[in-house]
């Protein structure tokens, strides 16, 4: 059997990482069967494919791939305005919180940090968001509320945030759709208040 001593350390380093990155997150050595939910997977760069041993069984050429940072790509496809905000693991293994992003009708875009060619990434399969429309009119809101969705406050208020798990995909996308009740045009433009 044939092992690649700089590829298993960078596994071994990684999950320790992993490790003490949970550690500091949640401030405890305990970690619950929720809190290792949320951060499905450690935040390593390469994954062993399904049907294949475990890494400390040696490495078996087609069982490692590598782990792609990938984009939010959100679609609104309602006639009205929304803001999203989001909860993810970042590239640097960090929880990150990002509101307010507010999408026009119609419109498809990635999510970005200030300069728009700084897309969000990350590696893990588990985000979360809560959107809603903005302006007048019945409010549609897209929300947790079920034993997956996680409370965060944002602008001193506290939202439930919709847990969201995608794997093997090459980009994480979200299309949002209004219920015909709250998609009644908003010909006023009203975000002072959101």
């Amino acid at each position: 059997m044939r092992f690649f001593p700089a590829l298993t350390f960078q596994i071994v380093f990684d999950q320790l990482l992993f490790g003490l990155i949970l550690l500091s997150i949640l401030g405890t050595d305990r970690v619950t069967a929720e809190e290792a939910e949320r951060v499905k997977s450690p935040p390593a760069t390469i994954q062993v494919a399904a049907g294949c041993p475990p890494l400390t069984d040696g490495l078996i050429p087609g069982c490692v791939r590598e782990v792609k940072a990938k984009n939010f790509l959100i679609t609104n496809k309602c006639s009205r305005k929304i803001r999203i905000a989001i909860d993810y693991l970042d590239t640097s293994a960090q929880w990150r919180l990002k509101a307010w992003y507010k999408i026009a009708p119609g419109v498809k875009t990635y999510l970005a940090d200030e300069d728009p060619n700084l897309r969000l990434q990350s590696r893990n399969d588990i985000w979360y968001y809560y959107a809603e429309t903005t302006g007048k009119g019945p409010q549609c809101t897209w929300s947790g509320g079920d034993e997956h969705s996680i409370p965060k406050y944002i602008d001193n208020q506290k939202y439930s945030l919709r847990r969201i798990a995608q794997s093997d995909v090459g980009v994480y996308s979200l299309d949002l759709t209004c219920a015909s009740s709250c998609d009644a045009s908003d010909d006023d433009d009203d975000d002072n208040n959101k």
